[in-house]
């Protein structure tokens, strides 16, 4: 019969959490300081779990914000590109003159190449087009966009610092779990010796769930042959 054991952080977690818990329903005085300090040392690594869990979150989140900020800014290279038609631009080439990357190559750049490229492309039409206050204002906007880009990405690496960082926290307690659970092992085996018998088992073993027995199918019968 299997054994529980930990393996990943989360395994390990999952393991100390039931051992912990039937830990509860039977006599475990006799390795009372063993379970204690399992029990310091699971509560140190679910901490540190935890806090890996919440920076990891924070930093999704700001990945997030990095793709909705860019999702503007390409709004904003097809607002330029309108915009530019309408003030004399060809039609299928909107940023000739003024940009290498057309439209559509534009969007499909890294969100702070892009960024770089469109303020680039904004900076060209304010001199080629000075007079045009509609250009202007949509120039602006460009720009704000693609600001609020590069404000993003900006976030992302603080809070990949502090991924980097809780996941150390976290490994550095993967051995001290281990080797306390190791231990409790070890005294809920020699407490058998002192009559505790079935401990082990009742703190370790694992459960395998009794298995149905096949459904016999009936074979089909062979198709007839068909009459010559």
């Amino acid at each position: 019969m299997a054994v529980l054991e930990g393996g990943t952080h989360r395994g390990r977690i999952a393991t100390g959490d039931a051992v912990l818990t039937r830990a509860t329903t039977v006599d475990t005085k006799t390795v009372k300081v063993r379970l204690a300090a399992f029990a310091k040392a699971h509560a140190a690594l679910t901490k540190a779990q935890q806090a890996v869990d919440a920076a990891e979150e924070k930093l999704a989140k700001a990945q997030s914000a990095v793709a909705e900020a860019d999702v503007t800014q390409d709004e904003q290279v097809d607002a330029l590109a309108v915009a530019l038609v309408t003030a004399g631009q060809p039609r299928l080439s909107p940023f000739r003159g003024l940009s290498k990357v057309p439209p559509a190559d534009l969007k499909r750049l890294g969100y702070a190449t892009e960024a770089a490229k469109l303020r680039a492309l904004t900076a060209n039409v304010r001199k080629r087009k000075a007079d045009d206050k509609a250009l202007a204002r949509v120039c602006a906007s460009a720009d704000k966009a693609a600001d609020a880009v590069d404000a993003a990405i900006r976030k992302l690496g603080p809070h990949a610092a502090a991924v980097t960082a809780a996941r150390g926290r976290r490994d550095a307690l993967a051995l001290p779990w281990e080797q306390c659970f190791g231990a409790l092992k070890r005294a809920a085996r020699w407490a058998e010796d002192d009559g505790f018998v079935g401990l082990f088992d009742a703190l370790f073993r694992v459960t395998a769930p009794v298995k149905k027995p096949a459904k016999k199918t009936r074979a089909k019968p062979a198709p007839e042959p068909t009459p010559a």
